[in-house]
This record gives C-alpha cells, sequence and structure tokens, in this order.
C-alpha cells in the first residue's frame, strides 16, 4: 500500500514537471537585445507572432530555426527602426517580418 501511494506520487510529479511550460527557452542571450526597454518590445511582439512552422507555438517559444530567424530580423527591425525614429516605434517591423515570413515559407 506505502509503495504504491510513493509510485503514484512519483508518477505524479514526472507527469507535473513534463507539463510544466519552460518559460521561453527558445530565445537565446545572443539574441537578447542590450537596450531592455527595446528587449521588451521585442519580447512582447514575438509572443503574438506564430510560428509557421509549429503554428501553435509563438516564434518567442519556438525552437525551428525559422522561428530563430524571425526573432533575430525582428530585433534587427526594431532598432534600425529606433535609431531612424529617434527613439519611436511603430508597426512596420511587423509588416515587414509578416512579408518576410511569407517569403521564405511560401505560404
Amino acid at each position: 500500500m506505502r509503495r504504491a501511494a510513493l509510485r503514484l506520487a512519483l508518477c505524479a510529479m514526472l507527469a507535473a514537471a513534463n507539463l510544466a511550460p519552460v518559460a521561453a527557452l527558445a530565445v537565446l542571450p545572443d539574441e537578447m537585445l542590450a537596450d531592455p526597454a527595446l528587449e521588451a518590445r521585442a519580447r512582447a511582439l514575438s509572443r503574438d507572432l506564430r510560428c509557421v512552422v509549429c503554428r501553435n507555438q509563438s516564434i518567442d517559444d519556438s525552437n525551428a530555426a525559422l522561428a530563430r530567424d524571425m526573432r533575430v530580423i525582428l530585433r534587427e527591425r526594431l532598432v534600425a527602426r529606433q535609431r531612424r525614429s529617434g527613439g519611436g516605434l511603430s508597426c512596420r517591423p511587423l509588416r515587414q517580418l509578416w512579408s518576410f515570413s511569407t517569403r521564405r515559407s511560401g505560404r
């Protein structure tokens, strides 16, 4: 009886560990921006964009190569836009990223 309860508890712990969400491990340190405000903006945008490979994951969560490319491009466009506009941000990086991703994936 005690052994069965111990097995059940162990199985429950393993199941919980496997089902626990992993917080954005797909974003690698070399992708992150030095400016915390700009990085927060990039993370917010990348959480809303869906990976065209995984479809059910955001590009922020996806480990697919295309998602990584999209994250890098999003950050590059945000930095370029910030330099051109003197700090202001717009929706333009999203349109450019959408255009890039549809061209690359063929969808």
